[in-house]
């Protein structure tokens, strides 16, 4: 019975092996939307819903990983990528931690991060090598402006997890990453004749300084690193704290461990061997620097003080390396745009309201903004919110599109404009899922997200998920898309809430308030929205008094927005600047004699562009 469940034991572990999903550098993870990162090229690993546990969870795995919850739309997200780039090429060559990332605006995902608890994004998780559930991530703030700073946050928790195996007498924990050198290169710690260690002293899984020929002590380390450290010691425990210690600074800072067994070992320095127990000297660090003198920088015993005075010789070095990385992480690729200065005509064919952008975003909106706020079900204050926004989308998602010759103010122009088609399915899937909140007091978000999915199937998918963005495609993947969609339809609303008299003019204003506090994912755009409307700008009724200031507050508030985030390379589209709207080539009547916008004059041209809607085909 017992060789049976041996054998059991063993098969069961080759299927496991055999049919885990593990991901790796080359990996393209499965899901539509577009990547921050590079499967191949960035040395970041991709995750997705059918490799994240089986590569970050799985009981046995060699390394910790850091891993980003971002969501490609996300503007703050876009602002720290080229920072984890960074990040993750500093680390890259650090043995035992992998710098990984899922994209949490793909549907495909929405799963793994809700199991995860990632109501916002972006955010860091490290799973330590004991890590086997999500519960077991922990957060570690990121840094817009300094990868040393997340360095040393990673390397913190790479200690923290040292120090708790060693309290639990795992010393062996690390040693099988941190091996000994083969060979030992520095002649003046070397003779021509050794012994062999005891092989029984320690795991077979070290690697002892068996070859003793006297060789470039450089030899085979990275062009790229300044200091080269030898630690002799005898006691593997002693010396592993202050090598994980130095990890911090590869590979600009490289640690070789030299094993030694007795007082008599041939390696001992001469000022060690004079001691009358060699292990009175150890462990003991020897310091190279690269181009520098051949006498090393430092040849002592360890102590308390020595870490203090490495850090001494290695910090200006990280200075310099800071601001290598600076430039790194602001260096842009240059981009092809169109120059609207001299091609005006050309540029205006960019900018229009379409159907399906607007449908696209609302799904996103509605179905994973909704499902991954947060927790397993939808609290009292949510559902509030949520109902609001419905109530909203009911009422003033756009239902007709108008030609631009017959001005929306027309006394006939509600009765001539052309059906909507999509968007007359999709107010239906409204009014269903407005219904459901009324008659349900718990909610889950999978019986959200079941409801949802039950209410397209009725109405024939009006929702073109799959599909490009038109008006809101970017000049890049990465540029646009959901956020510039959601605007659309927010002006889109304010402007239907306009033509049809809308009698309580901060109603459909709140009502969008009310869905970004509780739903919109992005931590910073959330922040800043509700500090504009809250404090700034406050959407009240000082600002706030006939309908007109309906469309006029959000048109103010978006070119606020667009005021703070001009010149933003991380999260501007070149060819959609993030200028005042409405450009000049696009209502050069809109300006004033001193090229200000015209309040009144801009109204009229908003009541035209936000009814002109390109139907989706």
């Amino acid at each position: 019975m017992e060789k049976l469940l041996i054998i059991l034991f063993y098969l069961l572990f080759i299927y496991y092996y055999v049919h885990a999903s593990i991901s790796n550098i080359n990996y393209k993870p499965k899901g539509n939307n577009p990547l921050l990162y590079e499967p191949g090229t960035d040395p970041i690993i991709h995750l997705d819903a059918d490799t994240f546990v089986d590569t970050v969870l799985r009981p046995d795995k060699e390394k910790a990983y850091l891993v980003e919850f971002y969501k490609d739309w996300c503007g703050y997200c876009r602002r720290f990528m080229p920072w984890y780039k960074v990040l993750a090429e500093a680390v890259k060559t650090w043995p035992f931690v992998q710098v990984a990332a899922i994209n949490c605006a793909d549907a495909y995902n929405v799963k793994i991060c809700r199991a995860n608890d990632i109501p916002t994004v972006p955010k860091l998780k490290y799973f330590s090598r004991n890590a086997t559930s999500f519960a077991d991530g922990q957060v570690i703030e990121h840094s817009y402006n300094s990868a040393i700073e997340m360095r040393q946050r990673l390397h913190a928790k790479l200690l923290d997890e040292f120090d708790k195996e060693m309290e639990k007498g795992n010393s062996n924990y690390y040693l099988g990453e941190l091996q000994y050198e083969r060979r030992c290169k520095f002649a003046k710690l070397c003779s021509t004749s050794l012994p062999a260690p005891p092989k029984s002293v320690y795991a077979p899984t070290f690697s002892y300084a068996v070859n003793t020929q006297m060789q470039d002590p450089w030899e085979g380390v990275s062009n790229g690193t300044k200091f080269l450290v030898y630690i002799f010691e005898r006691n593997p425990e002693k010396g592993l704290p202050f090598s994980l210690d130095l990890l911090l600074f590869k590979p600009q800072v490289e640690v070789r461990r030299v094993l030694v067994w007795g007082p008599n070992d041939v390696r001992l320095m001469v000022e060690q061997k004079n001691k009358k127990n060699g292990d009175e000297q150890l462990p003991y660090v020897v310091v190279l620097e690269r181009g520098g003198k051949t006498e090393p920088l430092m040849a002592e015993s360890i102590t308390d003080s020595t870490l203090p005075k490495l850090h001494e010789l290695i910090n200006p070095l990280m200075e310099q390396i800071n601001q290598t990385e600076q430039a790194e992480a602001h260096a842009k690729k240059p981009i092809h745009v169109l120059d609207c200065a001299k091609n005006p005509e050309r540029c205006k064919q960019l900018f229009y309201v379409s159907e399906s952008d607007m449908l696209k975003a609302i799904h996103a909106a509605l179905l994973d903004e909704v499902i991954s706020s947060g927790g397993n079900e939808l609290d009292s204050q949510r559902i509030s919110n949520l109902k609001k926004f419905l109530d909203l989308l009911i009422q003033r998602f756009p239902r007709k599109t108008f030609e631009r010759s017959l001005p929306p103010t027309h006394p006939k122009s509600l009765s001539v404009g052309k059906p909507l088609s999509w968007s007359l399915k999709a107010i239906q899937v409204f009014n269903r899922m407005r219904q459901f909140l009324d008659k349900n007091e718990i909610i889950t978000m999978d019986d959200w997200k079941n409801e949802f999915d039950a209410a397209k199937a009725e109405n024939s998918e009006p929702f073109p998920i799959q599909a490009e963005w038109e008006h809101c495609k970017g000049s890049k993947p990465i540029f646009r898309g959901f956020t510039c969609g959601l605007w659309t339809t927010f002006h889109a609303m304010t402007v239907q809430a306009y033509l049809n008299n809308e009698q309580e003019s901060l109603k459909p204003l709140k009502a969008i308030q009310a869905w970004v506090s509780s739903f919109f994912s992005c931590s910073g755009c959330r922040r800043h929205f509700m500090s504009m409307t809250t404090e700034k700008f406050p959407m009240d009724e000082r600002n706030v008094k006939t309908r007109e200031d309906i469309v006029g507050y959000l048109w103010k508030a978006h070119n606020t927005v667009n005021a703070r985030l001009h010149g933003d390379e991380a999260t501007e589209d070149p060819q959609f600047p993030k200028e005042q709207f409405p450009p000049s080539f696009l209502c050069p009547e809109c300006r004033d004699s001193k090229g200000e916008l015209e309040q009144e004059r801009t109204l009229d041209f908003l009541l035209q562009f936000s009814t002109n809607i390109k139907p989706r085909q």
